[in-house]
């Protein structure tokens, strides 16, 4: 081989290492920007948002150790939310059914007191 091919193939590898050295580094950006939002962490979600194959991901082991791990605090979080919404709506639900409670206990109490007030005419009657 010649002095300039040599040259030639070392600035391919150069080049070669710097592009996956970039790459590695626009998905761990990624991969923080994602769990900042709370987005869920996929081997497909992640390929999307840094726009890289999903072999890429499985064939980087950091990067999918990362991954696997954290896909199971996802569902975790991902639980706890659905929870909470669950929680909320059942507290709007039980503030709804106390207001329709004290709205028929009034009403009840109003119609006791037309009771009384009629059985009271029907005695005057009598």
């Amino acid at each position: 081989m010649s002095k300039h091919t040599k040259e030639q193939i070392s600035a391919l590898n150069q080049s070669a290492v710097q592009k996956r050295e970039e790459t590695i580094n626009r998905v761990k950006l990624t991969l923080g920007e994602m769990e900042i939002n709370n987005m869920p962490i996929t081997f497909k979600s992640v390929s999307e948002t840094a726009k890289v194959s999903r072999n890429w991901l499985y064939s980087e082991n950091e990067i999918s150790e990362f991954i696997k791990k954290f896909r199971g605090k996802e569902t975790i979080l991902n639980k706890s939310v659905k929870q909470q919404k669950l929680l909320d709506m059942k507290d709007k639900e039980i503030e709804t059914l106390k207001r329709q409670v004290e709205l028929m206990t009034s009403k009840i109490a109003r119609l006791k007191k037309q009771v009384e007030v009629a059985y009271g005419e029907l005695y005057n009657k009598i």
